[in-house]
């Protein structure tokens, strides 16, 4: 029977994972929501209140 403490680290793990994975997945589908439309992301970086020099 496996240690209880071993599985803590396990799951640990496996949430790290999934977290990454999901940062991935957003990061590629901003990218190409902004290569695709560029007209819409024109407009939702005018509304922001963050002005990039």
């Amino acid at each position: 029977m496996p240690h209880p403490g071993k599985l803590d680290g396990e799951l640990g793990v496996l949430i790290s994972l999934a977290v990454s994975l999901g940062m991935v997945i957003l990061t590629v589908a901003g990218w190409w929501l902004w290569n695709t439309f560029p007209g819409l992301m024109e407009a939702v970086t005018s509304v922001s209140s963050v002005e990039i020099p």
